[in-house]
């Protein structure tokens, strides 16, 4: 500070002298322009003289005399300021462009010179060569502005290596993995015509599937129809067994009727013989009455016409007598031949009953053979028919089966065709991707020649690629604990640069070191806001402002890290540090001048 007041009173020094030479150049010019108006004045006196001597030849010659003494000294003293004049103006200029020169040209030049050693060293890259300050004036400023330029521009050089190297690194991988996409993709394809050919044949295979389960299910449905038409006439078969159990039982019971009536029917034909014996017997006896009656009516005859006339009506009796005899006597023997056939036909009749009795105990021996039979065969039809209707169930089932087989052939072939386009679409896709993957590998190529371009660019500039920001004496507002804090922070931001730089940084050490900064950001702005309330600075509600809304964001992005949400990356370094550097260089600057003028260092 003590160098700076030496400084500024050499300079109100120089500047006292600078005014004194100037007012006495500026006096010396009013001089010569008052003496030029005094040779006018005089010319135009000689001028009116002359006309006056053309109008009155007749003047004094006193007069004329004291004119000319007059205008002789006059004269004299115009030539003698002149001659001083342009004797000391050149002096008094050449005075006045020493001092201007050594004044403000060398210290002009001098510091020009600084400025152009600074830039110079920038173009050259070396960015940590320190910039000497003597007097905060407008090349002072300039320096100023050099340094925080150097400030801005190191952070920025530091990002643009590091997203440098990070382009280089992902180009690689991106380079490899294409590289492996370009070979899985050209297996894929292969596989893909493989797949292809084998879907095709599988397509061509379900279609032949399709087509023989629709003929099996044909052949299936036709068997189900002969099975339920089976198993209806085992149905119908049942029942007919059933009826022809009941028919053979209901014979049967006919067949011991029967033998029981032709039991009867023998008896009853054995006293049919018996009574045609008797009946025989009388007839007989009939016939011999017949015999004796017709003697009897003859013998009446022969004594009827004997008596004559008296003997007529005992005649007629006597032949009608005659006539019934004879009548009865047919009769008798008609019925003695009926009894006769009818002991023949008995006694065949009883012969065919016999037989028919044998053949009916014969039978009912059968129907008793045959209903066990029925019955046996009744029973196994039963189980049968179960079978049977199991069977058609089954039958139905392999119907809906069939079917569903059919339909589901439809479905996979349909499948297969789709799959078919698939694995086409998928191969066109694949070409595609390794298409896609040429020009990544194309695109990492380029990335990596242009992360070599700006590392190799970096690589000119002298800068400490292991930090983001570089404290420097530009970034001060001349009070210690404030730039004490503002160093700290940018301690912390450049710790978390270089952790954020590492290849997989841990979490728990981002989330610490976000802790920490956000926690002494806090007691930063506690510390400005204590100061600008005990000093009562006119802008600390804006300023306020610009504090809550930065720690807001900072806040949420550590919410959403902590969530998963976020990652720390260059993004939030960068925003970091633009702010705290614009922060500082701006409205950080606005208090320091008031504090410092509140003797606040």
């Amino acid at each position: 500070m003590a160098i700076l007041k030496n400084i500024e009173i050499k300079y109100k020094i120089l500047g006292f002298f600078l005014i004194i030479v100037f007012i006495f150049l500026i006096s010396n010019l009013l001089i010569l322009h008052q003496v030029n108006l005094i040779e006018d004045s005089h010319n135009q006196e000689v001028l009116q003289i002359n006309k006056y001597k053309e109008k009155q030849t007749e003047i004094s010659h006193e007069v004329l005399k004291q004119f000319r003494d007059f205008s002789f000294y006059r004269n004299s003293i115009i030539s003698n300021l002149k001659l001083y004049i342009y004797l000391s103006l050149p002096i008094w200029s050449l005075l006045l462009a020493s001092l201007l020169y050594f004044s403000f040209v060398i210290p002009l030049r001098n510091s020009f010179r600084l400025v152009l050693k600074a830039m110079d060293k920038m173009t050259k890259g070396e960015m940590n060569e320190p910039i000497q300050i003597d007097v905060m004036d407008e090349i002072g400023r300039i320096l100023q502005s050099i340094r925080v330029v150097r400030v801005i521009l190191q952070g920025i050089f530091c990002e643009i290596t590091s997203i440098s190297n990070m382009i280089s690194d992902s180009a690689k991988e991106m380079r490899e993995y294409a590289d492996t996409f370009i070979e899985t993709s050209e297996k894929l394809t292969e596989s893909s015509v493989e797949a292809s050919l084998s879907v095709q044949e599988l397509a061509n295979l379900a279609q032949d599937i399709a087509d023989a389960n629709l003929q099996e299910g044909k052949f299936i449905k036709t068997v189900s129809e002969g099975i339920k038409k089976a198993n209806t006439a085992f149905r119908t078969i049942k029942h007919s067994v059933q009826d022809l159990n009941s028919i053979a039982s209901e014979s049967a019971k006919n067949a011991e009727i029967s033998s029981h009536s032709a039991q009867l029917a023998l008896n009853a034909m054995d006293e049919i013989n018996s009574n045609s014996s008797n009946i025989q017997s009388m007839v007989s006896l009939i016939k011999d009455i017949s015999k004796q009656i017709n003697l009897l009516a003859l013998n009446a005859s022969i004594e009827a016409a004997r008596a004559g006339e008296a003997g007529k009506g005992f005649t007629v009796v006597a032949d009608e007598v005659s006539n019934l005899a004879t009548k009865t006597d047919a009769t008798v023997r008609e019925v003695e031949k009926n009894i006769i056939l009818t002991r023949n036909a008995v006694t065949n009749g009883v012969k065919q009953v016999k037989e028919t009795e044998l053949s009916i105990r014969k039978i009912i021996d059968g129907s008793k053979n045959i209903d066990a039979k029925v019955k046996s065969i009744t029973g196994m039809i039963s189980s049968q028919n179960k079978d049977m209707s199991e069977l058609e169930n089954y039958s139905d089932k392999m119907v809906n089966i069939a079917q569903v087989i059919e339909t589901t052939s439809i479905m996979q072939k349909d499948i297969a065709i789709e799959i078919r386009n698939m694995v086409l679409s998928v191969e066109q896709e694949l070409k595609s991707i390794t298409n896609g993957s040429n020009m990544i590998v194309k695109l990492a190529n380029d990335k990596i020649r242009i992360a070599a371009f700006l590392q190799t660019i970096m690589s000119g500039f002298d800068i400490d690629s292991s930090i983001l920001i570089k404290w420097d004496d530009a970034l001060k507002v001349n009070i210690q604990k404030i730039d004490d804090q503002h160093e700290q922070l940018i301690q912390m931001i450049n710790q978390l640069y270089k952790v954020v730089q590492t290849k997989n940084p841990p979490k728990d050490k981002i989330s610490s070191i976000l802790q920490s900064l956000i926690k002494y950001v806090q007691v930063h702005f506690k510390t400005e806001e204590d100061l600008f309330y005990q000093y009562n600075y006119p802008n600390s509600v804006s300023h306020k402002k610009e504090h809550d809304k930065f720690a807001n964001q900072v806040l949420e992005f550590q919410k959403d890290f902590e969530l998963g949400v976020q990652t720390v990356g260059f993004e939030l370094l960068d925003f970091l540090k633009n702010w705290l550097v614009k922060h500082i260089l701006v409205s950080d600057k606005k208090y320091s001048k008031y504090l410092n003028d509140k003797k606040v260092f």
